[in-house]
Order: C-alpha cells, then structure tokens, then sequence
C-alpha cells in the first residue's frame, strides 16, 4: 500500500469497521478500510442481530438487502431460568419506526451467519469507501505528538 492521504483509515473491515466506512461516505470523508482477512471469512459468533442493528441497517438503507440474505428473521425472544420457568417476548406486537424516517421496521431482528453478514457488508464498503484492502495487517500506527496520522502494516503473500 502506498503513501496516500486519506480522512479517515478503518482498521478492520467486519461490521463495525465496514458500517464507519458506509457513513464516513455519506459524511463526505475520503476513507481507506483494511483487514487482515480476505472475505468471506468465518467468525464464531451468536449470529444474531438484535433491533438495534436492524435500525442502524435500516438508516443505511440495506434492511432490504439483508432481509434476502439466508437466515431468519426474529420474530420471538424466550428467556428461560435454570428452574425452567420461560417467559416469551412476540416482537410482532410492537411497532418498530424510525425516529428520523419515520419508516416502520418489518422485523425485530435476524440471524444470519457471520461469514455471510460480513461478506455482505465489507462489499458494501468496498463500493462506498476510496480504498478496501483485504489480506493487509497493520503493524504500526504512525504519530504526531499526541495525534494518529496513519498506519504501517503488510499486505499478506
């Protein structure tokens, strides 16, 4: 990777770093992302997301996207004790809207494995952002006084 100048470099490219780098576009910043691994990759994880990814997904205009990935919408939460008792939550029966859209919410949350959703949203990234590096690990941060103004690293292979 050469000396470019970037406003921003995400290190990191699963869905937090992929999601800075969909709304450092929109905000107007000339952005780099890079990750060490190349996607599709495995990640061991819970594979859910909760409502409040589903918002932010939904800001981002890619719940529609989502929705057609395979997984499974949530559409009930149980909780369970170790004395057995259960108690159930029917997602449907609230109405999830956006507070700036104003755009109702199909669905509470979904369950979609993370070598899909993070595929899914680093290629998203990848569209949105200057510059999208896999296989790159960063080995250094380079700074000013107290400021980070870059980073060396190593593209694998």
């Amino acid at each position: 990777m050469s000396k470019e100048m970037y406003d921003l470099v995400i290190v990191g490219g699963g869905p937090a770093g992929a999601t800075a780098a969909l709304y450092a576009q929109r905000a107007g910043l000339k952005t780099c992302l890079v990750d060490k691994a190349t996607f599709p990759r495995d990640k061991i994880c819970g594979d859910a997301l909760s409502g409040k990814v589903v918002s932010i997904l939904h800001e981002l205009d890619l719940l529609d996207k989502i929705a057609e990935l395979p997984g499974a919408p949530i559409h009930e939460v149980v909780f369970g004790s170790p004395n057995h008792k259960q108690a159930s939550v029917d997602l449907n029966r609230y109405e999830h809207r956006d507070l700036l859209t104003g755009k109702e919410m199909p669905m509470e949350g979904f369950v979609i494995r993370r070598e899909v959703l993070d595929h899914f949203l680093f290629e998203e990234a990848r569209e949105a952002a200057d510059t999208c590096t896999e296989g790159f690990s960063v080995r250094d941060v380079v700074r000013e006084g107290t400021q980070v103004v870059g980073v060396r690293g190593e593209v694998d292979g």
